[in-house]
């Protein structure tokens, strides 16, 4: 039997619609491998940074919408090459979709708050934040989750319907505070002296002075505890710094307390007790 004369003949319609189909399916490969090279060019295109993070964040998801997209698209058009009436399909993935909506609300719920947290660039891939109660680094994003690891190295997998808020220490820059407990037989002027020669040693540090954003801020007397005024102050850091630069410093304020012969604050109790003699009190320390 000729392959062409059955295409000339009774067989033309088949053959029409098995071209088509190969057709629709070739057409959807290669607008597929183009999107695809054009997300990898997209992703590798920026090797540090914001911008990539952006990216590692962005392009898995538009990726995996994309391919789903074709691929419903391209068997609807197959089928409707093949012959087969759509319509009744089409109304029927409808309702079944409909159905689904409503039996997995929370499937729904975590894939709108995921798309609206992705969009605004709430978190992103590598990101330090704090969100549902648990803090640790962003590891990965997909549509319905977010994937954390804290500093204990454990995964805490959270779904984007339980983020209430939130915390993200990446962003911009950082800031280092610091609540310094002053002994209360050292004045405030002198120990302001002491801290600011401490702030000048670690900027002047060879890892961390590229960290250090500002020179130290005082930002005055916070409160009074257990008889100690506490000093508030900060630093100005690179983002994700802030750790770093909080116990680097507190080591070398400890360490310039010593070499001054100081200690630091320390709870003081007053007592009074009665002397015996005329029912008055001598205080004691």
């Amino acid at each position: 039997m000729s392959f062409f004369h059955l295409a000339e003949g009774e067989g033309r319609d088949i053959s029409l619609r098995v071209l088509s189909l190969g057709g629709t399916l070739l057409f959807a490969w290669l607008v597929w491998i183009l999107a695809d090279t054009g997300i990898h060019h997209a992703l590798s295109r920026s090797r540090k940074g914001v911008a990539n993070a952006r990216a590692q964040t962005m392009m898995p998801l538009i990726r995996n919408v994309l391919f789903v997209t074709i691929f419903v698209i391209a068997a609807i058009v197959a089928l409707a090459n093949m012959g087969v009436n759509v319509t009744p399909l089409l109304a029927g993935f409808g309702v079944v979709g409909l159905a689904i909506g409503f039996g997995a609300q929370s499937l729904v719920a975590d894939l709108i708050t995921g798309l609206f947290i992705i969009v605004e660039d709430s978190l992103a891939i590598d990101d330090y934040v704090d969100v549902g109660g648990h803090m640790g680094t962003v590891e990965g994003l997909t549509i319905r989750t977010v994937r954390l690891r804290d500093i204990d190295g454990i995964v805490h997998t959270i779904p984007f319907s339980e983020i209430k808020s939130i915390k993200n220490y990446s962003r911009e820059f950082g800031y280092a505070i610091f609540r310094i407990a002053i002994p209360y037989n050292l004045s405030i002027d002198a120990a302001m002296k002491l801290i600011r020669d401490a702030s000048q040693k670690i900027r002047q540090d060879p890892l961390l002075r590229r960290e250090i954003w500002s020179p130290l801020e005082f930002q005055g007397v916070e409160s009074f505890e257990a008889g100690n005024a506490m000093l508030r102050a900060r630093f100005k850091t690179a983002p994700l710094k802030q750790f770093e630069v909080s116990r680097a410093f507190n080591l070398l304020l400890k360490r310039t307390l010593d070499e001054a012969g100081m200690e630091l604050a320390t709870p003081r109790l007053n007592v009074q007790v009665s002397t015996g003699i005329g029912g008055k009190p001598a205080p004691l320390s």
